[in-house]
């Protein structure tokens, strides 16, 4: 499958920022300003995320699939847990290793230090981005455990949810029948002084009468 001019440069002119994909390739493309040719958009912007200097857009690709998939890592350091939106486990040599590359801490630290991903994300580490140390039969098997648990965990609280939101609803169904029947009976109350005030009235006309 090949693609003309014409229709790369509409692509590229429908972008907001000039930008394109190839729908090839996938890769980024744009229109050069000397020769008005389509051409690849090579990473030259800074990456308001990571803040290196491969970004084709405002943030690279690899935090692009960190946003996707921000999980929560432990500072080698402090040993706080911080999210992060960058994919971090690309350094990371095993599951349980630190990684070679460093981030910012924004707690006790408050400088770049090195980060392990929770255990309790490992599990969602997409597959095919994992380092190729990591694709092993017993990490594949580890993390098809602990997305099952994950699953159970999410049913027990949708159950949970229902049974709450159905107890919810039995509630203001009794409270609006206790409503309505005291209403009611205010009602039949009302009615029976009315009657009882008419009677009242009545004999009361008929004494000034008879007098």
């Amino acid at each position: 499958m090949q693609m003309c001019q014409p229709c790369a440069r509409r692509i590229c002119e429908y972008s907001s920022d000039g930008i394109g994909s190839c729908p090839r390739c996938r890769r980024n493309i744009r229109k050069c300003e000397r020769t008005g040719r389509v051409v690849v958009a090579h990473a030259s912007n800074v990456c308001r995320v990571c803040r290196q200097r491969r970004a084709v857009r405002d943030v690279c690709d690899a935090c692009v699939i960190g946003a996707r998939a921000a999980l929560q890592y432990v500072c080698d350091r402090c040993g706080g847990t911080q999210r992060i939106a960058h994919p971090m486990w690309r350094y990371c040599e095993t599951p349980t290793s630190a990684s070679s590359e460093t981030w910012a801490c924004h707690g006790r630290c408050g400088d770049y230090t090195r980060w392990r991903v929770h255990e309790r994300d490992v599990a969602f580490v997409p597959f095919d981005d994992a380092p190729a140390t990591w694709r092993t039969e017993g990490f594949e098997a580890a993390r098809a455990e602990m997305l099952a648990q994950r699953h159970r965990a999410l049913d027990g609280e949708r159950r949970g949810g229902w049974l709450a939101r159905i107890g919810a609803a039995c509630l203001v169904a009794f409270i609006g029948v206790g409503v309505a029947m005291f209403g009611v009976e205010a009602n039949d109350a009302h009615v029976d002084r009315v009657r009882v005030g008419s009677f009242s009235a009545n004999i009361s006309r008929n004494d000034i009468a008879r007098a």
